[in-house]
């Protein structure tokens, strides 16, 4: 498969590394920048390129500070290296994908090596980051130094890998007579992902791969472990944010009786209309619709959510619009003959991958309860776990939305260390991982604002009886609380579970 190195870092910059069978790259084109760098001044333990001059000022709204200059003889403060690979799907397109590592400086690895400094802890597991719907990793994980999921985690040891799907960012467009410009979340789940996975192991040479996704990229997910086979098998953890097979209630439901004319278009233009509204966005003559779609507007920096909105974004595949359509059916998004569900219940009740589902309470995308309806189904998970991040759901500050869940003003406090704490606790082989009980059990945290507590309510179905209110609770308003949720004859009822992490302890 074929590798790329990006560009070297910057002037002064400290490289680690290079991987071994990495070979030079061409330059990547001036509209798809190989990182985007978007607030300055950007902090100096990370490795980023000049700014593009055409953004905004920042912000005098409140965001979070410029990390400290980082001490040369601490590992735990060394710049980021970024390098650039690319792999190819068994159907020809080639994949982008972007590694982030400590560039470990030779004062660090000396103070280290003397019992001073930081040393980073040896992670067992790489981490690959899978996007959503139309976007780029890049600007999904790794949108700004400001606030960037892939340094966050690639500060704190971890081999961090964002992956950019067909279509996407720097993989492969879609180009008339070379090759179709039809394809399917199907597509997603059977060719991009194992061969980025394989790809990620190869490379870095580990077993297994925690795997997290965002929005689209969770429903891949969660269907990829459905399947079973080598690929899931590879699986050591899997975080789904932003996200559910259940789209019922999602504001994109509005759309639904025009998602037809999808049939008729190799193309729908979503990258440039999301770029023609960018300037608007979270201003005076935004649309608030449009603005709450994407973000929870009081806990976003207008600056950040500008660029996600002009920069993230590429034309979807009509094939791609038509099957999340299907997710506003009763049995959620479906495979594209539609023989199947993503979330059928008898496939997930055999998966044993532990599976953290974290959704923001004002989500108007990925509804709350479309995730907490497709976790649920996991009732055979070693651990399997729903956090709906919230003033009363969980004690954050502020609401969150579906993607400030990942650039927010406070994401990097609230959001971050929850998923750090997760992919430590499942770090580990199977047999050192923490004792849980046999199967059936998901702990899950509810609680909509006002709701009243209470869990999954009994009904016709997880797609129709969803309701998070009904019965009584802590707090009134959240907590970790029973499941007791029947689908149909297909799936077993998921019992509540002990809850061992200090982030979901503490709010009980």
């Amino acid at each position: 498969m074929a590798v790329g190195v990006g560009a070297a870092p910057g002037p002064g910059a400290t490289a680690g590394p290079p991987d071994a069978d990495a070979q030079p790259s061409a330059d990547p084109s001036p509209a798809s920048p190989s990182h985007p760098s978007l607030l300055q001044p950007s902090p100096s333990n990370s490795i980023h390129p000049s700014p593009t001059p055409d953004l905004p000022e920042p912000s005098t709204s409140p965001s979070p500070q410029p990390a400290p200059p980082p001490n040369p003889t601490s590992v735990s403060s060394a710049p980021h290296i970024k390098t650039h690979h690319h792999c190819t799907t068994p159907d020809g397109w080639r994949l982008h994908l972007v590694r982030t590592r400590v560039a470990v400086t030779a004062a660090a690895a000396a103070a280290a090596a003397a019992g001073g400094g930081g040393v980073l802890p040896a992670r067992r597991c790489p981490i690959v980051l899978c996007p959503g719907l139309g976007s780029s990793g890049a600007y999904t994980f790794d949108l700004s130094p400001v606030v960037s999921l892939a340094d966050h985690l690639a500060s704190r040891g971890w081999d961090v890998w964002t992956v950019e799907l067909r279509g996407n960012g720097q993989s492969d467009r879609p180009r008339l007579f070379v090759r179709s410009r039809w394809w399917t979340i199907d597509d997603y789940v059977t060719k991009d992902a194992p061969a980025v996975l394989s790809y990620v192991r190869q490379i870095s040479g580990a077993a297994r791969v925690h795997v997290l996704g965002h929005s689209m990229g969770g429903m891949i997910l969660t269907r990829l472990l459905a399947l079973g086979g080598e690929a899931a098998a590879a699986v050591a953890s899997a975080t789904v944010i932003g996200s559910g097979c259940f789209l019922r209630g999602s504001w994109w439901q509005a759309l639904e009786h025009t998602m037809w004319v999808a049939r008729f278009l190799w193309l729908v233009p979503a990258g440039a209309t999301l770029r023609a509204y960018a300037p608007l966005a979270l201003g005076r003559a935004g649309l608030p619709l449009v603005d709450e779609l994407y973000f929870w507007p009081p806990n976003t920096d207008p600056v950040l959510a500008r660029a996600v909105l002009a920069r993230n974004f590429s034309a979807i595949s009509g094939g791609v619009i038509l099957q999340i359509s299907s997710g506003f059916g009763a049995r959620g998004v479906c495979t594209v003959d539609g023989k199947e569900a993503y979330a059928d219940p008898g496939r997930l009740a055999r998966v044993e991958t532990p599976v953290l589902f974290v959704c923001g309470d004002r989500d108007r995308m990925c509804p709350p309860k479309g995730a907490a309806a497709t976790c649920a189904l996991f009732t055979g998970s070693r651990c399997a776990r729903f956090v709906e991040l919230g003033p009363k759901s969980y004690g954050t500050r502020d609401h969150y939305g579906h993607f400030d869940i990942l650039m927010g003003r406070r994401a990097e406090q609230e959001v971050f260390p929850l998923l750090t704490e997760w992919l430590e606790q499942h770090d580990k082989d199977e047999d050192e991982q923490p004792p849980g009980p046999p199967g059936k059990e998901v702990a899950v945290k509810v609680g909509v604002a006002g709701g009243g507590g209470g869990g999954l309510g009994s009904g016709a179905g997880l797609s129709e009886g969803l309701g998070l209110g009904g019965g009584g609770g802590r707090g009134g308003g959240g907590g970790v609380r029973e499941v007791s949720e029947q689908s149909g004859a297909a799936a077993a009822a998921a019992a509540a579970a002990r809850v061992s992490s200090p982030h979901l302890r503490a709010r009980l």
